[in-house]
């Protein structure tokens, strides 16, 4: 991560929130600026895997953690903690970099990840597909 970006601490007392509280399905997280890194969105434990969806900007790029709710393999009901990098095909090339050269710093804030995904296009967040790879 740049060393001039700075991580707001929102996005850690959001995330610590979904993951601890269970009380947000997922926060959006985008960079101001090219200096801070803030909390767009954060959607209560009720929000459908459509209204992430929607709440995307379709392009720019953008962080998530999402409290993904899945079947097991037996069955059961089951979450996990997927953090998405939202780079679509359609943003400004500038935009992409900043938020891929990031990545991984802000994503080491986040302990307890259970699966990244790299997304570039509605295809590409098939729920179907996704709680497939995390059975």
């Amino acid at each position: 991560m740049d060393a001039n970006l700075e991580v707001k601490e929102e996005c850690t007392t959001s995330f610590n929130q979904l993951k601890m509280d269970k009380n947000l399905r997922y926060i959006i997280y985008k960079i101001e600026n090219e200096s801070a890194v803030t909390v767009e969105k954060s959607a209560p434990p009720e929000a459908s895997f459509q209204d992430f969806l929607n709440d995307l900007k379709k392009d720019e790029p953008r962080f998530v953690v999402y409290d993904f709710p899945y079947k097991s393999r037996d069955n059961l009901d089951m979450n996990k903690l997927v953090f998405i990098h939202w780079s679509p095909d359609d943003a400004p090339a500038r935009g992409k970099m900043v938020y891929a050269s990031s990545k991984e710093s802000l994503k080491r804030r986040f302990v307890g990840i259970y699966r990244e995904l790299q997304a570039c296009s509605m295809a590409d967040l098939d729920h179907e597909e996704i709680s497939e790879s995390l059975r």
